[in-house]
């Protein structure tokens, strides 16, 4: 844009240059044309003096041989001719020599301006070919922008790039040197050009088919002033998403915490109002339930720090053996002391399974499933663990996911749409922590769900091919 307008700028230079070169060329030619007549004119009364003298003269061969001469000024100048004239023919000599003098230098001036405006034409035709680039630079780099950008002058759209015609549903043709109105007849855009061509930048918020627009009017201003406008419009629609993500995210945070918080103190309440001094088993496993929720909800904070992408790309995982059914057994008799539903937790694995893996981030994996399988089920939890060397799959008796979701599940702040329930609250990084966790493990998951049925999430310890 900015080369455009100094290309303009020299353009409109250089054609006042070529307009005062052709008006004083058209006053140069008037002045040799009357310089001419005026040669002509001194040239025919100076002959008609020789003429009248040599009539007059005894010797009339001498005036026969002048008035044959071309050469005047050496006539003139001759004894001969200064013998036999007065002043009055001299002076009209001068005169023709001055005459002839002011030809010779109209001439000059006049090759000069030709040759100015030869040049300042070359020029021009040089900065037409410069603006006719910028202007397809322009309209290349414009044209395919996923954004919408309109420009305007005081009085009518000058273009408008593709993205803005599919938004507005109009053509350039339609709106190209007419009124802004003819791209819309929304108040917002109006308003905001308005503004915009009074001095002042404007931002709006515009709602088109569903989708949410900040719209951006900007003024144009030409040696300080404004000539015209810029408008762009920019799809914000996934940023408002993301931005009412994060700001549930803020709000439910708390809710992923619950869980560890509900569980040590429960087990806190029992140390407190039951006898425990008499049977010290029960309070060691008490104390050791409450220790590890604890401990868990030191994981869940550093979880929540990892989700940043640079903190995922650094993060070293502490991969080691691990008994997987006496593994899953402790993180299945925790999550039994919630109290808060019916829950049955089978676990269906060898007892020499042996897998490697970091032992925190499995159970956090773990724990976050089966947390959707508690919170996604009716009053009574029915979940079943199953697993070799090759697999783990949790399957719940829950209500299910829609199909369109699953491809979604794992994105961040992602959640599943349930209506109108209040019951269930997320901020949706549980699943994108899951499988953030399994490709750095080089692990894979794959989701099976029926509605009202419930679903299978099942983790592969090696992605296929690897």
């Amino acid at each position: 844009d900015t080369k455009i307008k100094s290309t303009l700028s020299d353009l409109n230079t250089v054609s006042d240059e070529i307009e005062q070169t052709n008006e004083e060329i058209t006053v140069a030619k008037k002045n040799l044309k009357k310089a001419e007549a005026d040669q002509k004119t001194q040239y025919d009364a100076l002959k008609a003096r020789i003429k009248a003298i040599y009539e007059s003269d005894e010797d009339a061969s001498f005036f026969r041989v002048l008035l044959q001469d071309a050469d005047l000024k050496s006539v003139l100048n001759s004894q001969e001719y200064k013998s036999r004239i007065n002043m009055y023919d001299y002076d009209l000599y001068t005169n023709l020599e001055e005459t002839t003098q002011k030809i010779l230098d109209y001439e000059q001036e006049l090759g000069e301006k030709q040759a100015n405006l030869e040049k300042n034409k070359d020029t021009y035709q040089q900065q037409m070919e410069e603006l006719r680039h910028n202007q397809e630079e322009y309209l290349a780099i414009t044209e395919y922008m996923k954004d919408g950008l309109i420009v305007t002058n005081q009085s009518v759209v000058l273009s408008i790039n593709r993205s803005a015609q599919n938004l507005f549903d109009v053509t350039a043709e339609e709106c190209i040197n007419h009124n802004i109105v003819t791209v819309s007849r929304n108040e917002q855009l109006k308003e905001a050009l308005d503004h915009a061509l009074e001095g002042s930048s404007e931002e709006r918020m515009l709602e088109i088919n569903g989708r949410v627009y900040q719209l951006l009017a900007n003024p144009v201003r030409v040696d300080r002033v404004v000539s015209g406008a810029v408008i762009l419009v920019l799809d914000v629609t996934e940023k408002q998403k993301a931005e009412v993500m994060r700001r549930e995210f803020s709000a439910n945070v708390s809710h992923e915490l619950k869980t560890p918080i509900a569980i040590a103190y429960s087990a806190n309440d029992a140390l407190l109002n039951y006898d425990t001094a008499n049977d010290p088993q029960k309070k060691v496993t008490y104390l050791n339930i409450a220790n590890k929720q604890l401990k868990r909800l030191g994981e869940l904070g550093e979880n929540i720090l990892a989700m940043s992408m640079e903190r995922r790309k650094t993060m070293k995982l502490k991969p080691e053996a691990i008994l997987l059914r006496q593994f899953i057994e402790e993180i299945a008799d925790v999550q039994h002391i919630r109290g808060e539903k019916n829950i049955s937790i089978d676990v269906d694995i060898d007892k020499s399974i042996m897998i490697e893996a970091d032992r925190t981030h499995l159970a956090n994996v773990l724990n976050n499933l089966i947390d959707n399988a508690i919170k996604y089920s009716g009053d009574s939890v029915e979940i079943t663990i199953m697993g070799d060397s090759k697999y783990l799959s949790v399957r719940d008796n829950g209500i299910g996911i829609p199909s369109k979701s699953i491809p979604y599940l794992f994105n961040k702040f992602y959640r599943v749409p349930h209506g109108n329930r209040q019951d269930v609250r997320g901020y949706g990084i549980g699943l994108y922590y899951v499988k953030s966790i399994l490709d750095k493990m080089g692990w894979d998951i794959e989701v099976k769900s029926t509605e009202s049925e419930g679903s299978v999430f099942t983790l592969k310890f090696s992605k296929d091919e690897q």
